[in-house]
């Protein structure tokens, strides 16, 4: 059912993913080439991130949907835990490969979108365990008829 509780989880996925479009990972005071040219680190500065998070986003609210059928729900939900494990990973990357010989004259602070990466993580890895718990509880009922 669309009620459960891993449905709020999956929505909030789809928020803190869809939310990375307003929120950059990281500021700096100086224009760095290639990377932060408007002082700025977030998704649109590469198109894997981009796709990364555009994907996930419209992956956690399709995942809502999908209740009747738990078993694409759990491998799905799983495929979604891989791309909140992977942007944080392949942003690091890109910063650390275009920009280690400026990041060293530059002082970069992290920015809101960093934390909303770590509560995508979360919100997933609850609603993969919701699903479980739900799926479960509907094969413990099948026994009892």
């Amino acid at each position: 059912m669309i009620q459960r509780i891993q449905s709020l989880f999956l929505l909030l996925t789809s928020a803190g993913f869809f939310s990375l479009f307003k929120f950059p990972f990281a500021t700096s005071d100086t224009s760095i080439p290639d990377l932060m040219k408007d002082n700025m680190y977030t998704i649109q500065d590469h198109i894997i991130l981009l796709i990364l998070t555009t994907v996930g986003g419209l992956l956690a609210l399709a995942l809502i949907f999908l209740y009747s059928n738990r078993a694409l729900q759990l491998k799905l939900n799983n495929v979604l835990i891989i791309f909140s494990i992977l942007l944080p990973l392949l942003a690091f990357l890109l910063i650390y490969n275009e920009g280690t010989a400026m990041i060293q004259s530059a002082q970069i602070n992290d920015g809101p979108g960093l934390y909303i990466l770590g509560a995508i993580l979360l919100f997933s890895v609850l609603s993969l365990m919701y699903i479980k718990k739900d799926k479960q509880l509907v094969e413990s009922m099948d026994r009892l008829r």
